[in-house]
């Protein structure tokens, strides 16, 4: 966990999203937290929290557009609920180990070899017939 003493107004990234912090409890919990558009609750946002900083923006940047990738080519029946906390899971893992470039360059393949695996399996459903029939829509 960052040792951060957060105030209402903040900045940070949360789940690879730049957010604002907009409650704070007494004890220092971290409520809630919001983009600008939607307000996100929890009972302490604190391990979830990183500072506006060059290399916690590009850590977001990247799962952000991995997670792009994959919805790019996803549908309805994809659990994407699940496939976000894992791209969150990454996030959180590599921000806490963001000063060691070796580190992060491993996760980053993990991630990269995690979306590939779904956009991969995608691929052959969408490319899946049977008896003459397209198993998926378009």
């Amino acid at each position: 966990m960052e040792n951060i003493d957060w105030k209402v107004g903040d900045e940070c990234y949360c789940e690879f999203t730049l957010q604002k912090i907009h409650r704070v409890e007494p004890d220092g919990r971290v409520g809630d937290v919001t983009d600008g558009m939607f307000m996100h609750g929890s009972w302490d946002w604190r391990e979830e929290l990183f500072p506006v900083e060059p290399k916690v923006k590009e850590i977001a940047d990247f799962v952000a557009t991995k997670e792009e990738e994959l919805r790019l080519v996803s549908f309805n029946g994809l659990n994407m609920p699940d496939i976000h906390w894992k791209y969150r899971d990454y996030f959180n893992k590599m921000c806490r180990i963001r000063d060691n470039d070796t580190a992060v360059e491993v996760f980053k393949t993990q991630l990269t070899n995690f979306t590939n695996t779904f956009i991969e399996q995608i691929s052959k459903i969408r490319a899946t017939h049977i008896d003459g029939i397209k198993m998926l829509r378009k």
